[in-house]
């Protein structure tokens, strides 16, 4: 059952591409989207590529399990089975 949740919520190619496609429509997040990219460009510069790409990943990483918390409080699902998800 958590493999079966992970793939549906986690693991489904399709749902990033599909946000993608949606907020390339908004302005906003367009702009927010080219002062991140700037922001990211002077940090890099500042500390070096390793240190840049390793902090990136762990970034990631931990906003991935925010956004799936987020995703899944969302549909309505207990408690008790998101952390069996996240966990």
């Amino acid at each position: 059952m958590q493999q079966l949740l992970a793939q549906l919520f986690w693991l489904n190619g399709e749902v990033p591409e599909a946000v993608e496609r949606f907020l390339d429509t908004v302005p906003s997040y367009q702009a927010a989207k080219r002062e991140y990219e700037q922001a990211a460009r002077q940090i890099e510069a500042a500390v070096g590529l390793p240190a840049y790409e390793d902090y990136f990943a762990k970034l990631a990483d931990f906003g991935s399990y925010l956004q799936g918390g987020y995703y899944a409080f969302g549909l309505g699902l207990r408690q008790e089975l998101i952390r069996q998800m996240l966990g």
